[in-house]
């Protein structure tokens, strides 16, 4: 087993955690990837390509506004993630961002209310199966109307729900 640190800081790359949160940072020794993390928060402005792929254990991920970039599949295979909320500073969900994170039932764009400049690629939430109790939350027929055109969402219209 390969080792690595966490440290828990009250910032990442610069950004600043709110007032009595705290924020997991990942240092590695020897480029070994974060496995075992279970819960994540971001608060930087892109999160690139592969980064916390295959952590299978990661089960909440907070993104913070101001992230602006999901790099391609930045969070392949987190079997255990169950819901994402996307701050609607996010212009780009990258190719497999969140491709096979099987578990992942609520993705949450109620930030968004469609006149957004935002590209999902056709593969950012490709899976295996839909899970049961799958949905993609919305605040308006306009910012369904604005995702369902994206690649990434297009076949999964039938998902969406307004709250």
């Amino acid at each position: 087993m390969r080792l690595f640190d966490l440290f828990l800081i009250k910032s990442i790359n610069g950004g600043s955690a709110p007032q009595g949160q705290w924020q997991v940072k990942a240092n590695y020794l020897d480029g070994t990837k974060i496995e075992y993390l279970s819960e994540l928060e971001i608060n930087t402005d892109s999160i690139t390509a592969n980064t916390y792929s295959s952590c299978v254990r990661l089960n909440k991920l907070i993104l913070h506004h101001g992230v602006e970039i999901v790099g391609d599949g930045a969070f392949f295979a987190c079997g255990s993630l169950t819901e994402v909320k996307f701050p609607k500073s996010v212009r780009y969900i990258g190719q497999t961002s969140f491709g096979n994170a099987d578990s992942l039932v609520t993705i949450d764009f109620t930030d968004y209310t469609g006149n957004e400049n935002i590209l999902i690629m056709g593969t950012a939430f490709t899976r295996a199966t839909i899970p049961s109790g799958f949905r993609i939350l919305v605040k308006s027929q306009s910012a369904k109307d604005m995702l369902v055109a994206q690649d990434g969402l297009r076949n999964l219209a039938s998902y969406f729900v307004i709250v």
